[in-house]
C-alpha cells in the first residue's frame, strides 16, 4: 500500500528542515570559532593603541604646561533613594536610566550629559575612571539588550554572536566595545545604548562619611572626577 501523497509531503519537508537547520549550526559554530580567533587577534592590538593613546608628551621647555586629555566618557552610579525626589532631578536621572540604587551607567562626554549629571548631582556619584577598570566593570557586569520583534527589551549576555548581530558585523567582541567607548568611535552613543545599565553591589567597607553631603563637604554625591574609580572598583566586588 502507497503512503499518502500529505505523508510524503511532510517527510520530505521534514528532511528539508533538517538539513537547513544541521547548516546554521555548522554556520554558527564556524562563527563562534572565528570570533574566538579574531579576538586573540585583535586583543594585543587595542591594548596597545591604548597605551599609545594615554602616552603624555614630555616637553622640555619648563613653562610649557601640559594638561591630560578630556575623556570620552563619564561613569554614574545613583547611591541615594529616589523616594520623593523632585520633578527635575528625577526626569534627569530617567534620561541617564539611572532608576534604583547602586546602578551604574557609562555615558558620552559632552555638554548636554554634563548638565543633566549637574542637576542630578545630589543622588548620584560621578566622574572618569580609567580604561583598565571601565572593561572590569563591562566585563564582570555587562548586558546588553536586545529589542524582540513585538517591542518589548530584553538582557541578553554579551556573547561574541550577540555583539555581532547587534552592530551587523562592525563589532565582534566586548574588547571592541571598550575601545569604541574608550576613543569616542562616531557609534560611541550606539554602543552606550546596547549596554545595560550595570547592576552594582553596596561598596566594600562602605562609604566614606555621610553619602548624602557633596563630597566637597566630606560625602560621596557630586562631581568625584578621578576619585570615583576607587569607589566603583568596591561596588564592583
Amino acid at each position: 500500500m502507497m503512503e499518502p501523497v500529505s505523508s510524503q509531503i511532510r517527510q520530505e519537508y521534514e528532511q528539508k528542515m533538517k538539513t537547513i537547520k544541521k547548516e546554521q549550526e555548522d554556520n554558527l559554530n564556524q562563527r563562534i570559532a572565528n570570533n574566538l580567533q579574531y579576538e586573540k587577534t585583535v586583543v594585543p592590538q587595542i591594548i596597545e593603541k591604548v597605551k599609545s593613546m594615554m602616552k603624555v608628551e614630555v616637553h622640555n621647555d619648563p613653562s610649557t604646561i601640559v594638561l591630560e586629555a578630556e575623556p570620552n566618557y563619564l561613569v554614574a552610579v545613583l547611591i541615594r533613594s529616589t523616594n520623593g525626589v523632585p520633578p527635575k532631578p528625577k526626569k534627569c536621572l530617567e534620561l541617564l536610566r539611572l532608576k534604583h540604587i547602586n546602578e551604574c551607567v557609562i555615558i558620552k562626554n559632552n555638554l548636554c550629559n554634563r548638565n543633566l549629571l549637574k542637576t542630578a548631582a545630589s543622588y548620584i556619584a560621578y566622574g572618569t575612571i580609567n580604561y583598565e577598570l571601565m572593561r572590569k566593570l563591562i566585563y564582570k557586569r555587562g548586558c546588553g539588550i536586545k529589542r524582540k520583534a513585538c517591542g518589548t527589551k530584553i538582557k541578553i549576555k554579551l556573547t561574541n554572536k550577540e555583539i555581532e548581530q547587534a552592530f551587523n558585523g562592525k563589532y565582534r567582541c566586548i574588547e571592541e566595545l571598550c575601545f569604541g567607548i574608550f576613543s569616542g568611535a562616531e557609534d560611541q552613543t550606539k554602543i552606550l545604548r546596547f549596554l545595560s545599565p550595570f547592576k552594582l553591589n553596596c561598596p566594600l567597607g562602605g562609604f566614606s562619611g555621610k553619602k548624602k553631603l557633596n563630597i566637597l563637604k566630606g560625602g560621596n554625591t557630586g562631581n568625584n572626577r578621578g576619585m570615583l574609580g576607587n569607589l566603583i572598583s568596591r561596588m564592583i566586588e
